[in-house]
């Protein structure tokens, strides 16, 4: 039986297209309209998997479930996007995390630094918009020997500039690479995160007995804080003299340094940080077990171009002995 990959993008494409009054509200439809409207469906289409993905769009509140029964059943079609559905936005409301990791994991890759006593560590990176500009914690690449980013196929990609944000204290770098001709991975978007939401982490952490193992990491945004001196603020300090994190409850550690931090869009909402925070402040997170993330929202700031250039690194090609960044 067929299960189409798009399946939830086709629903609400439907759903919103068909399901339009002449006063432009959106009008309820019968699920059986849906498998009619492609001739196939009627003997291929996995009616299991079709009540599926309808019934996670409703959970999702992507779609209302108006009653009825079985095919008869009627729907309310919500708002549809085909930016989002380019971006597969609908299927990673109904995969959840592993439709997520299935569709972006191949923008996220490892970054290979050569420290100044010659030791080689690891962190994490990712893709953001295209397939050229490269995103990574400042702390993993900053005052490093040499640098590599591994594409498809473990290839290191050539780099043409470094970028850090203007004010030292953001954990945040974007490299960007040389074209690449054919990319075959799906770039990440990025979006405002909301306290509350559900969050995963995509990573290159150190696991004894691995050279480099891809880890998920999911969880939620417990908190927002404020940074200043390296002690965490109360709300009232003036933002300009603060730097704003959030906290997930999620085990970001070591080479997740430079990971994306995703929303259940599948879009990249902050970056997995390490804090000029006190050791005593620190000490207290770590206990309660919170990972720090810098807000997406930084990154506009290298990307309309305030920001710090730095050139003076090296490409290299030889991996060497792998450790964790951070």
């Amino acid at each position: 039986m067929e299960r189409p990959q798009n399946l939830a993008t086709l629903l609400m494409r439907h759903f919103h297209a068909a399901g339009q009054l002449a006063t432009g509200q959106p009008s309820s439809l019968k699920l059986v309209d849906f498998v009619n409207s492609d001739p196939r469906w009627n003997e291929t289409l996995d009616v299991g998997y079709l009540f599926h993905v309808v019934n996670q769009l409703v959970h999702q509140g992507l779609l209302v479930d108006l009653g009825g029964v079985g095919l008869e059943r009627l729907y309310l079609g919500r708002e549809f996007s085909e930016t989002k559905a380019e971006y597969g936005v609908y299927e990673n409301r109904v995969g959840g995390p592993i439709e997520i990791f299935r569709r972006h994991s191949g923008a996220v890759a490892p970054v290979i630094v050569k420290d100044r006593d010659n030791d080689y560590d690891i962190g994490t990176g990712f893709f953001l918009g295209n397939a050229n500009t490269f995103v990574t914690a400042r702390h993993v690449v900053e005052n490093m020997q040499s640098v590599k980013v591994l594409g498809a196929n473990e290839n290191p990609r050539r780099i043409r500039s470094l970028s850090y944000h203007v004010a030292s204290d953001v954990d945040l770098a974007v490299f960007l690479l040389e074209e690449e001709s054919t990319p075959t991975f799906l770039p990440f978007r990025k979006s405002a995160h909301v306290l509350g939401e559900s969050i995963l982490s995509i990573g290159f952490p150190p696991v004894p007995g691995f050279d480099r193992l891809t880890v998920l990491e999911h969880g939620e945004i417990g908190s927002e804080i404020k940074v200043m001196n390296g002690e965490i603020v109360g709300g009232g300090i003036p933002y300009q003299e603060t730097t704003e994190y959030f906290l997930v409850n999620a085990r970001v550690k070591g080479g997740s340094s430079g990971a994306p931090v995703l929303n259940r869009d599948g879009c990249v909402v902050g970056v997995v940080a390490s804090t000029a925070i006190s050791p005593t402040s620190s000490d207290k997170l770590n206990g309660l077990g919170y990972g720090i993330i810098t807000p997406a929202s930084y990154l506009d700031d290298i990307l309309d171009k305030e920001m710090t250039v730095d050139s003076g690194f090296e490409e290299f090609g030889n991996k060497g002995e792998i450790r964790t960044v951070g």
